[in-house]
């Protein structure tokens, strides 16, 4: 201000008196520079300084907000769906091994029905050769008649009576066997049916179970995730505990050095006053 008025009205801004010549003048400002570079070099670093200091603090409350922010919205979030994807992923836990009981019922089904279909096809065999044993029987008996006649016919009527009454067992049994049978096709299909839903209900749950095991693995990365920023942030506070007395500190450089530059302006404009 001083050197404003001295270079505008050519005059001393305290006393108003104007200078005798140019060289007066010049004598003065150039006293009065020296003066203000003299006085206020080491209050500017001072203020520099001390304006470092404050960013740095400001800087380090940023994060300390970030901080409140993770651990009173963020985190509580994220630990509140991992809590329900757990239940999630249990629930379809249970329904995978509920599907294999399935499973595994069926393919014991298949395999009695196999084991059927074997013993089938060992009472057609069996019938097939009881039809080959009737016809030589009936071969048999006819060769008798005509070379041996002293064979009483009753003796070969009760042979032909007990091979006759055991071809009706057999038969009986072959035609309740085919009942079966055609009882386990039925059951055969059903099975078949029924394991192709387990099967697509099984397909289904485990795309589920995938698409639940990616969430979850995301989940876990968040939580290592907030476990480095929740550690980055404990040492901003650790730093912002010591920065608190270089902050304190600082403003009261700051203050001193305000209080020394209104000092040093008034002793300056005192000065000027006497010259």
């Amino acid at each position: 201000m001083c050197l404003e008025a001295l270079d505008q009205k050519k005059m001393c801004r305290t006393c108003m008196r104007p200078f005798k010549n140019e060289t007066e003048m010049r004598t003065f400002k150039n006293r009065l520079e020296g003066l203000i570079k003299k006085n206020f070099s080491s209050s500017d670093e001072d203020l520099k300084q001390a304006e470092e200091d404050y960013e740095n603090a400001r800087m380090v409350n940023t994060d300390y907000d970030t901080w409140l922010r993770l651990t009173e919205t963020v985190i509580p979030e994220l630990e509140q769906n991992q809590e329900k994807y757990q239940g999630q992923k249990e629930e379809i836990l249970k329904k995978l091994e509920s599907h294999d009981t399935t499973v595994d019922e069926r393919a014991e089904k298949k395999r009695e029905i196999e084991s059927l279909s074997r013993t089938i096809t060992s009472i057609v065999r069996i019938d097939g050769e009881i039809k080959s044993l009737r016809s030589q029987i009936e071969e048999v008996s006819s060769k008798q008649q005509q070379t041996d006649s002293s064979r009483v016919l009753e003796d070969i009527q009760n042979d032909i009576a007990a091979i006759g009454e055991k071809s009706r067992a057999i038969k009986l049994t072959i035609s309740k066997l085919s009942s079966e049978k055609d009882q386990s096709r039925d059951d055969l299909n059903k099975a078949e049916l029924a394991l192709r839903d387990v099967q697509s209900s099984l397909d289904n749950a485990s795309h589920q179970l995938e698409k639940k095991t990616g969430l979850l693995v995301r989940v876990e990365e968040y939580k290592k995730s907030n476990a480095k920023q929740r550690e980055s942030i404990e040492k901003a506070d650790r730093d912002i505990d010591e920065l608190e007395p270089e902050i304190a500190k600082a403003q009261t450089k700051l203050d001193d050095i305000s209080r020394r530059a209104e000092f040093k302006e008034r002793e300056l404009q005192q000065t000027l006053t006497h010259l």
